[in-house]
C-alpha cells in the first residue's frame, strides 16, 4: 500500500513544536561566537536550537525503527543547519507580507498551548527551564501564526493536482499500491527465557503440548489463549490481528503463512518461547484501486509539489541573502 508521510501546516502542531524547538528568529546579541551555528542576513541561529533540532531528528529516526549506528553525523548536522537556514529565510520573508494577527488569536492559541500541561505550576516550570517569559511565548506564537499563513497563502493554496496527474502517477507506480499478502492469527505463547536450562525448556514445551491436546479434543482456542498465553495478546484471546511477511520472527511467520484458515500449527519454537498458532483468516496480495487511494494520493502529490515549490523558492532566497555557516564544534 502507498506509504505517505503526512505533513501538514496545522497551527496547533506548530505551536506544540515551540516547546521542543525554540524559534531561531530572535536577536542574539548576547551570544558568544561558539554559540552560533549560522547567521542569516544578520540573524544568528544559536547552538541551543541546533542541538534541540538534532535531538528531534534523532528521535524521529529511532521512532521509525531505524538504527543510528553508522549514521553520518557530519552530514546530518549539515542537513539540520540547512533546514534551520531555510526556515529562517522563509520567516524573514513572511515578515514583509504585512500579515495581521490579532491579540485575541494569539491568546487563544496561547491557552491551547498551556492546556498541554497538567497545571499552571508545571507550565511555569517549563518556561523557567527554557528561560522564557509568557510574553516570549506569545511573541513566538504570533510569529508562528504569521509564518503558517505565509506558507498557506504563498504555496499551499496555489498548488492543484489534476485528475490526469493522479491517474498518471497511479499507473506509473503500481508497486506503491500493492497490498501484500496478510494473515490473521491467534496464538498461545509460553515464554522461555534466553538463559533457560534444557529442563525448563522441556517443561514449557510439555505444558504447551498438553494444551495442544486439549484443543484437538475440541476445547476453545480463544478461551485457552486467554487462560494460558503469556503474551499481552491474551487480553484479546490471543488475537494478533493481520500482519504481513517480515513483521514477525521467521519461525512464527513461516508457520502462520503455511496454514489455511481454521488450521492450527504444532508447537513452534521462537526466541520468545513456544507457540501454538491458529489461523483466523488470510488475505491474498492485491492492488488497491485508484478510487480507494485517491484521497490519500491527492494529499501525497500536493504535499510533494508544495515541498518542491518551497525548495525552489528557498534557493532563490539564498542567492539574494548573506548566509554564514559555522559547523565546527
Amino acid at each position: 500500500m502507498i506509504k505517505i508521510q503526512k505533513k501538514c501546516f496545522s497551527l496547533i502542531m506548530v505551536i506544540i513544536c515551540i516547546v521542543l524547538i525554540v524559534s531561531t528568529s530572535m536577536a542574539d546579541d548576547g551570544l558568544k561566537s561558539g554559540d552560533v551555528v549560522a547567521v542569516v542576513n544578520g540573524t544568528s541561529l544559536d547552538r541551543a536550537d541546533f542541538d534541540r533540532e538534532m535531538n528531534r531528528v534523532m528521535m524521529q529516526i529511532l521512532q521509525r525503527g531505524q538504527s543510528t549506528e553508522g549514521l553520518d553525523a557530519s552530514q546530518l548536522e549539515k542537513e539540520v543547519i540547512e533546514s534551520m537556514i531555510n526556515r529562517e529565510l522563509l520567516i524573514q520573508e513572511s515578515r514583509t507580507k504585512n500579515i495581521r494577527v490579532t491579540e485575541k488569536e494569539t491568546n487563544e492559541y496561547y491557552e491551547k498551548f498551556k492546556d498541554r500541561y497538567s497545571s499552571e505550576d508545571e507550565f511555569k516550570q517549563v518556561l523557567t527551564e527554557m528561560n522564557l517569559s509568557e510574553a516570549d511565548v506569545k511573541t513566538k506564537i504570533k510569529n508562528e501564526i504569521v509564518f503558517e499563513r505565509f506558507i498557506d497563502t504563498q504555496f499551499v493554496r496555489k498548488v492543484t493536482i489534476s485528475d490526469k496527474e493522479l491517474k498518471d502517477f497511479y499507473e506509473n507506480h503500481p508497486e506503491m499500491f500493492k497490498q501484500p499478502e496478510q494473515v490473521r492469527v491467534r496464538h498461545i505463547l509460553l515464554k522461555v527465557d534466553a538463559g533457560a536450562t534444557d529442563k525448563e525448556k522441556a517443561l514449557a514445551k510439555k505444558k504447551l503440548i498438553e494444551i495442544e491436546q486439549r484443543l484437538k479434543r475440541g476445547e476453545d482456542f480463544p478461551t485457552l489463549a486467554k487462560e494460558f498465553s503469556q503474551c499481552p495478546s491474551n487480553a484479546q484471546e490471543g488475537d494478533l490481528g493481520y500482519f504481513g511477511r517480515g513483521q514477525m520472527v521467521k519461525p512464527f511467520e513461516d508457520a502462520a503463512f503455511s496454514l489455511k484458515p481454521g488450521q492450527m500449527s504444532s508447537v513452534v519454537e521462537t526466541p520468545f518461547g513456544y507457540h501454538l498458532i491458529h489461523v483466523i483468516d488470510k488475505k491474498p496480495e492485491t492492488t488497491l484501486a485508484l478510487n480507494d487511494v485517491e484521497e490519500e494520493l491527492h494529499r501525497f502529490l500536493k504535499q510533494r509539489k508544495i515541498r518542491d515549490d518551497i525548495g525552489v523558492h528557498v534557493e532563490k532566497l539564498k542567492k539574494a541573502s548573506k548566509i554564514e555557516r559555522y559547523l565546527e564544534r
